[in-house]
């Protein structure tokens, strides 16, 4: 056991070095070190998985809901915010945009270094395993349809919303048509 502190800062420094042969890799113009530095850098990106499970062990700090929307809120700013800042970055070539997202992975592992305790030695939080199934259970999706197919009064829904994928409509429009609620296509 490792901790995850550790992990996500081992992640993000292979994924700033991952960068950093890109960029190299640019400027000597190598074909093979590209491949190779672009495949470090993406088994090394996969980290917000730890980040999530960071943010739901502060769970007694703060609330499980408030934690993960952070994270969704900076992922997100993330997918915003890189490809704007590349586009500008690009005059200065393409090895900049490289060299900058490897600098800016290097400020995160600095911080979350500095900064982020250890949560895997933190207190369980209290809930446990048995009752996060009993949960999956009684709220997973296909017990949320076969409620909006039963519903009836006070607790018929007002819309359907798919979120994303365009073919959610598809899936939905079958059950939304004919109960004539608006369907509503959402994206983030």
């Amino acid at each position: 056991h490792f901790g995850r502190k550790r992990v996500l800062v081992a992640s993000l420094c292979l994924a700033a070095l991952g960068y950093l042969l890109t960029a190299a890799a640019v400027l000597i113009e190598s074909f093979p070190l590209f491949a190779l530095a672009r495949l470090l850098t993406g088994l090394c990106e996969g980290n917000d998985a730890i980040a999530r499970a960071v943010a739901l062990d502060l769970h007694p700090a703060i609330s499980r809901s408030r934690a993960l929307s952070l994270v969704f809120a900076t992922t997100y700013a993330g997918w915003m915010a890189g490809p704007l800042a590349g586009g500008y970055l690009m005059v200065f070539g393409m090895a900049a945009v490289f060299l900058f997202a490897g600098a800016a992975l290097l400020a995160c592992a600095s911080f979350t270094l500095l900064a982020l305790m250890e949560t895997s030695a933190l207190p369980a939080s209290p809930q446990s395993p048995p009752a996060l199934l009993k949960t999956a259970r009684q709220h997973n999706s296909l017990r949320l349809w076969r409620e909006l197919l039963t519903s009836r009064g006070a607790q018929r829904p007002t819309a359907i919303l798919a979120h994303m994928v365009p073919k959610y409509v598809l899936y939905a429009a079958p059950i939304a048509v004919p109960r004539r609620l608006p369907l509503y296509l959402w994206y983030t």
